[in-house]
């Protein structure tokens, strides 16, 4: 059987960019916890039925929650838990940092 090069081998991507998902929490609460919502249930769909092997999180999945002088967590504790299941199913995870999320900076 022949072997396909390292640098050819595919691999199912799913890329989530600019989700915001604590936007307008305090002004419009029922549609933050909408979007919290429907962001889990499709963090689940990605490690259950995608068939994705990894998810690319390309930037702005939040939106600067430090800005209040909250912490990070618990509050998203939702959020991070989901992405936990996700990474245990063996879906690779990669964060690319974008201009909302500077307040992620040393945050592993």
């Amino acid at each position: 059987m022949l072997q396909e090069p390292e640098a050819l081998r595919v691999e199912r991507v799913i890329v989530l960019s600019d989700v915001h998902v604590d936007e307008w929490p305090r002004e419009l609460p029922d549609e933050c916890e909408a979007k919290r919502a429907h962001l889990r249930d499709f963090i689940r769909w990605v490690g259950t039925d995608s068939g994705a092997q990894h998810l690319v999180i390309n930037g702005d999945l939040l939106d600067i929650p430090q800005k209040q002088g909250e912490p990070l967590l618990p509050q998203f504790a939702d959020i991070v838990d989901a992405f936990l299941e996700l990474y245990q199913l063996g879906v690779n995870i990669s964060y690319v940092i974008g201009n909302h999320d500077s307040g992620l900076l040393g945050f592993s």
